[in-house]
């Protein structure tokens, strides 16, 4: 039978006889003991020891008739055991082995090979982080993942943000499955990517990336069907449905293939309450993430007149420190401060105008059956507007209406461009882009404002970390 162990290098405290006032030395030491190591030798067998420093590797070699070193043993409640001891004094190729380090260990009748720094975790970790200083040392621009990309909100908003902190980044690869969304990227955010970059119309599932595919920050926003009030009214939910739950496994597949330095996610707060959150977060943190919450209302916390509330989390390598508090995330403007501020001059009679006196019938039907759905009817004035959703094109019952100045029972939705200034999003990402299409974008996107604050304080700490690698937020 052979044997396979994998496990953390072992440390060992040794003082010093003839002067014990000072300080222990910390060794690094491998310890093998147990009937498992019975498995291959036994107390008083022969063996050599055999180092490649360059691959890393120890060998311990049982073939021989009269070794250097011979198995120990140890009484135990289980029995006398075979033990060995290798210190640093014998192979000094486990001084070079960091701290907490995973080792692999293989065990057969011809010997034991060690085989050094193969911890997978720490190597990903330390090449992400290496290759993101690099970048920031040496002005490259940064390469970004953007999955469930959407129209492009955060991407276009977020560029905005880095460009204004003065760092460069490019889209390497970018997906969504909605050819809307797709359409409105190739159209109106061509300026974030090059001509290695790679957009991509189709469902992550049925995608595996290249291994050479290095990214160094990753934005992921999930579906948000399944975690909003709305959706699991609609649907009768009390967890994730199986259009949405598996989702998780190959988002976090795209993070362990592309090794970003950070990755940054948004969604409706009740995905906080989801299985897939926690998998995600779980996961994120066994492959040497930190990471951090914070829920933002756009419109109390002055980032809009909409008021969206989200959360916000960001996962940074370990090594890296914190990079950036998302408290720091504050407006970088003043926002519209009442609806007559978005306002187009929509003429009177403009067909966008309605009847809309089913409406409030269909209210008086609601509120006869219990439920809580209401209108919305804004005049000007009004300091705060309710959610657009991205179904908003349709006009449901409780949807926000803009009423007419002079006609009762006239309503009309606001226009893709009023949606922008209530969103502090950049008209020109939906240019051209007709009024049901536009709607979908922006009402699966987040607050424009919040995603430039979010980018531009974030570069402005990537910047500092570039000039001073120590220099970093404790986590």
């Amino acid at each position: 039978m052979k044997l396979l162990q994998l496990k953390p290098i072992n440390t060992v405290e040794r003082r010093n006889k003839a002067n014990p006032d000072l300080p222990p030395k910390v060794e690094n030491r491998v310890w093998l003991e147990g009937h498992r190591l019975g498995l291959v030798t036994s107390p008083g067998a022969p063996y050599t020891i055999t180092e490649n420093a360059a691959k890393g590797e120890i060998l311990l070699d049982f073939t021989c008739d009269a070794g250097e070193f011979t198995v120990s043993k140890r009484k135990t409640a289980r029995g006398l055991v075979p033990l060995i001891e290798i210190s640093e004094m014998r192979c000094p190729t486990l001084k070079d082995v960091p701290e907490g380090s995973n080792i692999r260990i293989f065990h057969s009748e011809k010997g034991i090979l060690i085989r050094l720094n193969v911890d997978g975790i720490a190597q990903k970790q330390k090449e992400r982080e290496e290759r993101l200083l690099h970048k920031l040392q040496n002005g490259l621009p940064l390469e970004k993942g953007s999955v469930f990309a959407g129209g492009g909100t955060k991407d276009f908003c977020g560029d905005k943000g880095f460009k204004r902190a003065g760092l460069a980044s490019v889209i390497r690869v970018a997906i969504d499955f909605d050819a809307n969304a797709v359409e409105n990227l190739a159209q109106n955010c061509p300026h974030l990517f090059d001509e290695r970059s790679m957009l991509i119309e189709g469902d992550l599932a049925a995608l595996n990336f290249d291994s050479e595919l290095k990214l160094d920050y990753a934005s992921i926003t999930p579906s948000c069907t399944d975690a909003s009030i709305a959706g699991k009214s609609k649907k009768g939910l009390k967890g994730e449905s199986e259009q949405t739950a598996h989702l998780v496994y190959f988002y976090t597949r795209f993070v362990e293939q592309t090794n970003p330095a950070i990755i940054m996610m948004e969604n409706v707060r009740g995905f906080a309450n989801e299985a897939s959150f926690h998998v995600f977060c779980a996961v994120m943190r066994h492959m040497g993430y930190n990471m951090q919450r914070r829920d933002i209302n756009a419109n109390a916390e002055g980032f809009s007149l909409e008021g969206r509330e989200r959360m916000y989390v960001m996962f940074t390598s370990a090594g890296l420190g914190q990079v950036l508090d998302l408290n720091d995330i504050v407006p970088l403007w003043t926002p519209a401060q009442n609806v007559a501020d978005i306002l187009d001059d929509v003429p009177l009679d403009h067909r966008s105008w309605g009847n809309k006196s089913y409406l409030f019938e269909k209210e008086k039907r609601d509120a006869a059956k219990g439920n809580s759905f209401a209108m919305q009817i804004y005049r000007g004035p009004e300091s705060k507007l309710s959610t657009l959703r991205a179904q908003y094109h349709k006009g449901g019952s409780s949807d926000p209406l803009y009423a007419h100045p002079t006609e009762p029972d006239t309503y009309r939705l606001f226009n893709q461009f009023e949606q922008c200034r209530a969103k502090e999003i950049d008209p020109a990402l939906v240019d051209n882009v007709p009024f049901t299409g536009a709607t979908q974008i922006l009402g699966n996107g987040l607050i424009g404002h919040i995603s430039e604050s979010w980018y531009y304080h974030l570069a402005l700490q990537l910047k500092k970390i570039a000039v001073s690698p120590n220099a970093r937020i404790a986590a």
